[in-house]
């Protein structure tokens, strides 16, 4: 009897222990466990918090900004724009876009759901994609904003007068396209919806905002096509008597930002219009990392030229380059006023502490070789033999040579096809590769401020090309005359297809 009594002692803690294993097992384990999914939840829930909320502040930093009249020039002081790393910056963006005279661009609420602020008015054949864009650029630029598509919001057609009854701004997109003879036609002004769209429009009396294409490989046509055929009391908008302008609509990079200020600008004019206490047009300027602002755009130095040794020069200019010395004043004039200057011919001279440099500029033929860049104006007068001895003499002379290449399309006479200006180009200097670099697109004003500020980006950032004027020997000697037609489709294809990628290498 002893003996199981000892046998049972020594068993006692052991019982102990599995008991304590087993309450380890049942009750702290799982609560452990409990514990740390809870913690790991919270984790994930405040991770996805946090993205949400950048991703709000992201939205937020990408809406258009509206500045009062009254403290334009004040808030101009405070801006400064210098180019860095092939980007135009605002260095104090963060507390321009929070100070109390800027406000985010909102539209007003509406009434019913039914409401739309935006009327998209467009023809499907010619004008769907760009359409589209239109509604994705305003959505993400303009807060609280609404607009009617066709693709998304319509299912009757016979409903159109309707909705266009529904919405406070009816913005009209003209395109069209080429008859059987080759011949401009407007297909918005063909469509029996467009018309049904713009008449019902003009009899609410609707504001309009007329947008144009302006590619004419995809649905551009000139504007007197659509004038033509449109109903009268649509004209005035067209043939420039109406205040509003029409705006213009470029697809690639910068100059498609452009567009869509100018769309936004109109949409504020004509919902503040009347309205007691607040501006008519207010200054609007979208705070991306390049300022295409057109008012107020960013006072101060814009970019810093290349320092030169005595006697050398940022740009030569060919007197027989008709129309490219008057691009170059309007560079100097808008590199002097910091971006602000619309015309005349700034002083050269330094303005004191901070002031941009001047632009360098020689048109005398006996400096060619003392230039760092050649600016060459592409358009219908570019084809003259004397320019293209200069250009000779430069490739053949200056290994360092680079030449920046600006191209006309501008209205006006000026103007030509970048395949007729290849075509009237000797296929020596085609070979040479004169236009291995993508020209700069002049285009009217308020875009002609892009066009100049990418302009002033290649003459601090244009690549050495010292290839080039080796290449041209070998080429010049052996004079391969064959080349024009087979080059012309290979450079038309490079000419296209690198627009957009050299436009988002350079604005993101």
């Amino acid at each position: 009897t002893g003996g199981y009594r000892g046998v049972d002692c020594e068993d006692e803690p052991e019982e102990e222990d599995r008991h304590a294993r087993r309450l380890i097992l049942t009750t702290v384990l799982p609560a452990a466990c409990v514990v740390a999914l809870l913690a790991l939840a919270l984790f994930f829930l405040n991770r996805r918090a946090r993205r949400r909320a950048a991703k709000l502040d992201a939205l937020e930093s990408a809406y258009a900004r509206c500045m009062p009249a009254t403290r334009r020039s004040d808030k101009a002081t405070r801006r400064s724009v210098v180019i860095a790393d092939s980007v135009v910056r605002v260095t104090n963006l963060q507390a321009t876009a929070e100070s109390a005279a800027d406000t985010i661009v909102e539209a007003p609420p509406l009434a019913t759901a039914d409401e739309r602020h935006v009327f998209l008015s467009h023809v499907w054949s010619s004008g769907q994609d760009q359409a589209r864009a239109i509604k994705s650029a305003l959505l993400e630029r303009v807060k609280g904003i609404r607009v009617f598509l066709d693709v998304d919001d319509l299912a009757d057609t016979s409903r159109l007068e309707e909705h266009v009854r529904n919405c406070s701004v009816v913005l009209v997109f003209l395109s069209g396209s080429s008859d059987l003879v080759g011949a401009p036609v407007s297909d918005y002004m063909r469509s029996p919806n467009c018309l049904r769209e713009l008449r019902a429009a003009i009899e609410l009396e609707k504001p309009i905002i007329v947008v144009t294409e302006t590619d004419m490989r995809h649905g551009g046509v000139p504007l007197a096509t659509h004038a033509r055929q449109a109903p009268e009391g649509f004209r005035p908008l067209l043939d420039g008597t109406h205040r509003r302008l029409v705006v213009r609509w470029h697809r690639v990079g910068a100059f498609r930002l452009m567009s869509v200020l100018q769309i936004i600008e109109q949409f504020l004019e004509v919902g503040r219009s009347g309205a007691e206490g607040e501006e008519v047009s207010p200054a609007v300027y979208l705070p991306d990392r390049l300022l295409l602002a057109r008012s107020p755009l960013p006072a101060g130095p814009t970019l810093d030229m290349p320092p030169l040794s005595a006697g050398e020069y940022h740009v030569y200019v060919s007197r027989e380059n008709a129309g490219a010395p008057d691009l170059v004043a309007l560079l100097q004039s808008h590199l002097n006023s910091g971006g602000t200057g619309e015309g005349g011919i700034a002083s050269a001279a330094p303005r004191g502490l901070g002031a941009p440099a001047a632009l360098r500029v020689t048109d005398d033929p006996r400096q060619m070789l003392r230039a760092t860049h050649f600016l060459l104006l592409l358009g219908s007068r570019t084809t003259t033999p004397a320019l293209f001895g200069e250009l000779r003499t430069a490739l053949a002379n200056h290994p360092r040579l680079s030449i920046v290449l600006a191209h006309e399309q501008r209205e006006g006479p000026a103007a030509a096809a970048f395949d007729q200006v290849i075509a009237g180009t000797p296929s020596d200097l085609t070979q040479a590769g004169i236009f291995h670099d993508l020209a700069v697109p002049i285009l009217d004003a308020p875009h002609l401020k892009v066009s100049l500020r990418l302009l002033l980006h290649k003459l601090v950032s244009v690549p050495s090309v010292a290839h080039t004027a080796s290449r041209f020997g070998e080429l010049s000697m052996s004079r391969v005359d064959s080349g024009v037609g087979s080059s012309t489709s290979l450079l038309r294809r490079a000419y296209y297809r690198t627009a957009s990628e050299h436009s988002a290498s350079i604005f993101g």
